[in-house]
């Protein structure tokens, strides 16, 4: 057998000074500084013989910790006062956050000629812990959770095969912070705690095809899924129902959702310098029946949850030939890439998101030991949003009434980037 460990350490420190009220004037700001520290191990054993029987096994934790220290900063503005130096700091976001995994994994595999059989198991336990300092509510959960996965396959010929998978997953629960004038919550013996959410659960189906064509110039695959989701998590942004204008974000579950979808790709060898690719995804997704927020505001039942790319394509051309003098190859790739129209926001507040379409271009030469790239990434400086949400409007015209109370905040794709690069190997 073959012994890997794997271990990663992350930590980080980050401060968010966010101007609100979008004016020069020092009217409504915000700090929030942020830690995290995140530690993993995996310890993994595997087979490495050459016998009809493969297998894995291991263990795996993580030990994630975040602190949030949030002030809401207002200015002499806003407190109508004669000295702009004059502000006042107030906690709306301070939490300590706590999450754990612990879980231990296994898979096996069975060469039965054209058949082959693998069956997985992993049996994770998780607990998150949370504390909204400021008030002094605390609260933690755990569960352990049993994810099943089975696989099929048969070789059809010696390039082509199908192949079938069914698979569990999940996402842990946890629990939202609360801020300082929001209402209490207590637990069931009486004790304070905060607002939680419960784990989402996904239960995957997936049966596709993989093969090659033509003496093996063309390679192509199908793949078609159908997912089951259980108490679907999403985040949330609400003002605080103390009135004091500031934001309570966290995470609740929303309903049940099933998707189903198809994955296509191509790929051909057109000469010995050219190779052309080409890819599609389909996803059609809708909440159940009988999906009602838990305010009964809305009936989600059969519109499509919010991030879903119903169409998304791909095409890229590679080609590489050698020079004439033979110490250097050409290199000319062309990608096309297309994203579809998405819903963006919340299942109950949402905005559409348009399609777009982005060229990149890379052209170079490369021998042994150098490597000289032009990169042109979004040619043709498609204008578009990667991400797409409303957002109440705290600047200082929406706080006044004279613009929209919503505005919407996105992430803008980068216009078009030129790089280039030199690269030497000794």
């Amino acid at each position: 057998m073959d012994f890997k460990s794997i271990t990663s350490y992350t930590d980080t420190e980050s401060d968010r000074l966010t101007d609100v009220d979008l004016t020069q004037l020092w009217f409504f700001n915000t700090f929030r500084p942020e830690t995290m520290e995140v530690l993993t191990q995996e310890f993994r054993f595997s087979s490495n013989g050459d016998g009809p029987v493969q297998w894995v096994a291991g263990v795996y934790a993580t030990d994630f910790k975040e602190t949030m220290n949030s002030t809401l900063d207002f200015g002499w503005i806003i407190l109508e006062g004669d000295d702009p130096t004059v502000g006042v700091k107030v906690p709306f976001e301070t939490r300590r956050e706590d999450k754990s995994n612990l879980a231990a994994f296994g898979n096996v595999t069975f060469d039965l000629g054209n058949w082959e059989l693998g069956l997985g198991l992993r049996v994770d336990r998780w607990e998150s812990e949370e504390e909204a300092v400021d008030v002094g509510h605390s609260a933690s959960k755990d569960d352990v959770e049993v994810l099943p996965r089975v696989s099929l396959s048969y070789q059809l010929t010696d390039s082509a095969m199908f192949y079938t998978t069914v698979s569990k997953g999940f996402e842990p629960g946890g629990w939202n912070g609360i801020a300082d004038g929001s209402p209490l919550i207590f637990g069931p013996n009486g004790e304070k705690t905060l607002l939680g959410f419960d784990k989402e659960e996904a239960l995957q189906y997936e049966f596709g095809w993989k093969g090659e064509l033509a003496d093996g110039r063309v390679a192509a695959t199908a793949a078609f899924f159908y997912i089951d989701y259980t108490s679907r998590q999403y985040e949330f942004i609400v003002e605080n129902p103390s009135g004091d204008g500031t934001l309570i974000d966290g995470v609740t579950n929303v309903g049940d959702t099933t998707q189903s979808g198809v994955e296509l790709s191509l790929a051909w060898q057109a000469s010995d310098y050219l190779r052309l690719t080409a890819a599609y995804g389909f996803i059609d997704a809708e909440w159940d029946g009988g999906t009602v927020l838990a305010d009964g505001s809305a009936d989600l039942s059969g519109e499509t949850p919010p991030n879903i790319v119903e169409n998304s394509a791909t095409l890229a051309a590679n080609f590489r030939m050698p020079l004439a003098a033979g110490a250097f190859d050409v290199v000319a790739d062309l990608q096309l890439s297309h994203n579809g129209e998405m819903i963006g926001g919340k299942p109950w507040d949402n905005v559409e998101n348009p399609d777009f379409t982005v060229v990149d271009l890379q052209l170079g030469l490369i021998s042994d030991r150098w490597e000289l790239m032009l990169n042109v990434d979004n040619v043709f400086d498609e204008t578009y949003y990667t991400d797409l949400e409303p957002f109440p409007n705290f600047g200082f015209g929406g706080l006044t009434g004279t613009e929209p109370d919503p505005i919407m905040i996105g992430t803008h794709g980068h216009p078009r980037l030129v790089t280039g690069s030199v690269t030497y190997r000794f």
